[in-house]
């Protein structure tokens, strides 16, 4: 894997990042007065805890052996869109490019050694 094509999935999500604050920001711009306190945070980010990101993330992972390639391939794209859903919201599954992107990432993943072994000792710690 070459750093370009590194370079260019952090550039989609970064890019994604800006949009869906866009589109929060033009959502909150319309919430009634009521709203106004919550108004600053987007829904996303105030359900967003990292205990419960763990738990669902140990629910995936368990029983799943770091040996067991083919268990691996199917873990890592549900890890992947776990973790996109947490830190983006639930509206990202309906942006186009959901399942490309999520391909992209767990491809990315398997393909550079340093993120394999990355995601194979993610998968041991939350096991443990």
């Amino acid at each position: 894997m070459t750093i370009d094509r590194l370079s260019s999935l952090s550039a989609q999500i970064a890019a994604l990042r800006a949009e869906m604050s866009r589109k929060s920001g033009d959502s909150r711009r319309k919430r009634d007065a009521d709203d106004v306190e919550n108004a600053s945070v987007p829904a996303h980010e105030a359900k967003r805890d990292p205990d419960e990101l763990r738990k669902q993330l140990v629910e995936i992972v368990r029983g799943v052996g770091v040996d067991d390639a083919d268990a691996l391939e199917q873990v890592r794209g549900r890890v992947v869109k776990a973790v996109l859903l947490w830190e983006f919201g639930q509206e990202l599954r309906e942006h186009a490019e959901w399942q490309p992107m999520v391909e992209t990432i767990a491809g990315a993943m398997a393909a550079d050694d340093r993120f394999r072994n990355a995601f194979n000792r993610l998968i041991v710690d939350l096991q443990v």
